[in-house]
């Protein structure tokens, strides 16, 4: 029976051991604040009264933002265009062109 003891005692010592060792190499999925997958696609350098800001494909639609949130927009030296984010938009209320939008949230994915 002592036998019995010591063999049950050691395996839960080692199934202690074992479980408590493992751990997770998975890095965390980021979950974003931000709701739709997009493309930034680099700026719009045309010259008219109209025109700048910069180029964002949702789907297969490309939009244009005036202007970006300016936490992202200072890290966007960072990244090379075209580049994959999570982008929160609505229409322009007065669009110019008809294909501009208002981006509320933007973060690269």
């Amino acid at each position: 029976m002592k036998k019995y003891n010591l063999v049950l005692f050691v395996l839960f010592v080692v199934g202690g051991i074992l479980l408590t060792a493992c751990k997770d190499d998975e890095p965390a999925v980021k979950k974003s604040d931000c709701t739709t997958e997009a493309s930034l696609i680099g700026m719009d350098a045309r010259r008219c009264a109209c025109c700048g800001g910069w180029f964002i494909q949702i789907e297969s639609e490309t939009y244009r933002a005036l202007t970006l949130p300016e936490e992202f927009t200072n890290t966007l030296a960072l990244y090379s265009l075209p580049m994959d984010i999570y982008v929160d938009w609505s229409p322009e209320t007065t669009p110019c062109l008809g294909d501009e939008i208002v981006v509320d949230c933007l973060e690269a994915r």
